[in-house]
């Protein structure tokens, strides 16, 4: 079997909230779950195969709460309800200390508590959009169909990604599948970008944990699409790459989870994307 080698060219670029984009080139990717090697994958992931994509770029960290600040400020954005978590439905005001918005030493966490209507207006806002699920995907594992944006298994030390931990535990008891031992050093979110060693191949932050990340498609069919495909307003929306509340098996590039669009929960944010000319 003949095997074609790829050169990635890793391009950084100024985006116009001041964070880092990367350039993700065009070209075929590993996508999916290993069902031989991962006993993890989910019903809901397919299985490891070879896709292609457009070149386009994203977010290196994800969207913090000074930069969406920006983007209220412009008149842009809204901020209403962004202190009142609404999660399955309903407000659960317990969860408020977590929202990061408003919140003056909060400014390089990522924002969160907010829909995903508003994460997309953000996005418009500077120019981009909401990565689809392929996109999301390939930017987190590279070109290598790797299981965690960092290669293996092994989440430190040092810590490669905020979940749920011994300090976690202590402020949510209901953290049952937390990683014994290990520490991340924040209960709730951490600012953007704390954890190198976690980094993807091409040096994406935080693609594993602190929060699950929304992102165009909707989750309609277990075979998630190409790209983004029209859909109802009522669908559940695909988030990826867990948080600050999940469990290891939850981090994996591959693993899919949704949420109701009009959802504001601490424990999700988002990134965006902007396409490249060809």
């Amino acid at each position: 079997m003949t095997r074609v080698l790829e050169t990635v060219i890793l391009v950084v670029f100024a985006s116009p909230s001041g964070s880092d984009v990367v350039s993700i080139p065009a070209g075929e990717f590993a996508f999916g779950c290993d069902r031989r090697a991962d006993r993890s994958c989910r019903s809901d992931e397919e299985k490891l195969h070879r896709e292609k994509l457009d070149a386009y770029r994203i977010g290196r960290t994800e969207v913090t709460v000074d930069e969406y600040g920006q983007c209220v400020d412009a008149g842009r954005c809204s901020a209403e309800g962004m202190d009142l978590p609404f999660i399955s439905g309903h407000e659960q005001p317990q969860w408020s200390w977590a929202c990061n918005f408003g919140k003056p030493d909060r400014g390089r966490h990522p924002v969160n508590c907010l829909s995903w209507t508003m994460a997309a207006e953000y996005c418009r806002f500077r120019g981009g959009r909401l990565p689809t699920e392929k996109e999301w995907e390939r930017a987190a594992r590279g070109t290598d169909g790797r299981k965690f944006p960092w290669g293996k298994d092994k989440i430190g030390p040092p810590p490669r990604a905020n979940l749920a931990d011994d300090k976690g535990r202590k402020v949510f008891p209901s953290a049952v599948m937390a990683v014994f031992g290990y520490d991340d050093g924040f209960a709730g979110t951490a600012p953007v970008g704390s954890y190198p060693k976690g980094q993807s191949p091409e040096g994406l932050l935080d693609m594993a944990g602190n929060v699950w990340e929304w992102t165009a498609d909707s989750f309609l069919d277990p075979s998630y699409p190409l790209n983004a495909q029209p859909f109802p307003a009522e669908a559940y929306r695909v988030i990826r790459g867990g948080s600050f509340f999940s469990d290891l098996p939850d981090l994996r590039t591959s693993r899919r989870s949704r949420a109701r669009p009009d959802e504001r929960n601490p424990g999700i944010g988002f990134r965006c994307v902007t396409d490249v000319e060809p």
